[in-house]
This record gives structure tokens, sequence and C-alpha cells, in this order.
């Protein structure tokens, strides 16, 4: 079981500190800063092997659709579930997987 949780006000407070993660969760679209997509795409140039989970209200949008395409390990849908939590961290770190 994964015990810590971090949170960041933003996709650039995760860069700095996306090294002591095990996975991050982001959302696709946030207003006035970094999405879900850009930040996957930095975070694969620091470290192509942190598991990344991306989440959104809209899951028409092509980003969702094919997920694994843009670096992401699973998807959430908003608003989030308990059990479709589960099974995205259980995806991203099947280590930790009971």
């Amino acid at each position: 079981m994964v015990e810590d949780i971090t949170e960041a006000a933003d996709a650039e407070r995760s860069l700095e500190s996306e090294r002591e993660r095990l996975a991050i969760t982001t959302d696709l679209t946030v207003p006035g800063g970094m999405g879900g997509a850009e930040l996957a795409r930095a975070i694969r140039e620091l470290d192509g092997e942190v598991p990344m989970i991306v989440m959104s209200g809209y899951m028409d949008l092509p980003v969702l659709e094919k997920f694994e395409e843009h670096g992401f390990a699973a998807r959430l849908s908003k608003p989030l579930d308990a059990t479709e939590l589960n099974r995205a961290l259980c995806r991203a770190l099947p280590e930790y997987a009971n």
C-alpha cells in the first residue's frame, strides 16, 4: 500500500519534486497552467519510467482515448470513484497491488 501522498499546486512544482514520487496523477486540463499532456512530456524527458495517471471530466478527448500513447499508465474519470482509483493505482504501480 502506498502511504505517502504529496500534493503539488501546479505542474511546475510536480516537476521540481518528481524524482521523489512513485507515481504522478494529473488533471488533463489545467486552466492557466501546464496541462497533463505537457506535464507527461516534461516528466518523460527527466525520467521515462515514472508512472503517470491522467484524469479528466471529459473522457471523450483524444488524449484520454489513447492515454498510453501519451505516456500515461492509467486514466481516471471525474468525479473520482474509489474503485476506479484503486484500479488505476494498481495498473500504474503493479508492484504495490495486493
